[in-house]
């Protein structure tokens, strides 16, 4: 029912050679909480297929070497060889796909402020409720808002929702640097390992690419 609007979604995103956007999450714990609380700013940036993005001091780095995932919190970076079109994009075809596969049902909410609003519902998952805002003339993911099931005695999600905001969104050309892992990895004879500004994290190269859990 929705597939024309969605591929015009995942379209949009296909034809940006170059993509950037900030990210600003915020959280609610309660229904009648007026204003969110923000968990965390970040950014996406993407040429082609390189990528990178950051959310708080968690970064992800993508070209056509390698992979490298740097986990602030537990000190750790993980290197991948060669994951060269492995990596996820968030608003491709597939993606999109995936996601109104899951649901129960889709409704559109209608536009207001030059974004088109819609509502994916699921009776059965931890999000319960998706409300997705998309440009009505670029086609982009402005927002997006996800209301979590009510806690009960197995499960407590300690959320009523999270709110995704993407600003800023450019088609500028994207600096090279941002998808150089050569700010964390270093080679020496072939062999990757930390360059001394990371001296203090766990290196880990894997063998296989496996994209951080959503």
């Amino acid at each position: 029912m929705f597939g024309d609007e969605f591929n015009k979604i995942s379209q949009a995103y296909v034809a940006a050679k170059n993509f950037s956007a900030d990210v600003a999450v915020y959280s609610y714990q309660q229904k009648s909480q007026k204003q969110g609380i923000l968990i965390g700013r970040g950014l996406i940036r993407r040429a082609d297929k390189n990528y990178f993005s950051r959310f708080k001091g968690d970064q992800l780095i993508a070209n056509n070497r390698c992979a490298v995932i740097i986990d602030s919190a537990s000190k750790e970076v993980t290197y991948f060889p060669e994951a060269k079109g492995n990596i996820r994009d968030p608003f491709s075809i597939e993606q999109i796909d995936t996601l109104l596969k899951k649901q129960d049902s889709v409704v559109d909410a209608g536009s207001q402020d030059g974004e088109e609003h819609y509502i994916f519902y699921n009776k059965t998952s931890v999000l319960i409720r998706i409300d997705m805002y998309v440009g009505l003339n670029d086609h982009f993911i402005k927002r997006l808002t996800y209301y979590y099931a009510p806690s009960t005695k197995k499960e407590s999600y300690d959320m009523y929702k999270m709110e995704i905001y993407y600003n800023n969104i450019k088609l500028n050309k994207v600096d090279d640097s941002y998808f150089s892992e050569k700010k964390v990895i270093a080679y020496k004879g072939g062999e990757p390992y930390l360059v001394s500004s990371y001296n203090k994290y766990k290196l880990t190269v894997a063998d296989k690419y496996q994209p951080p859990t959503q």
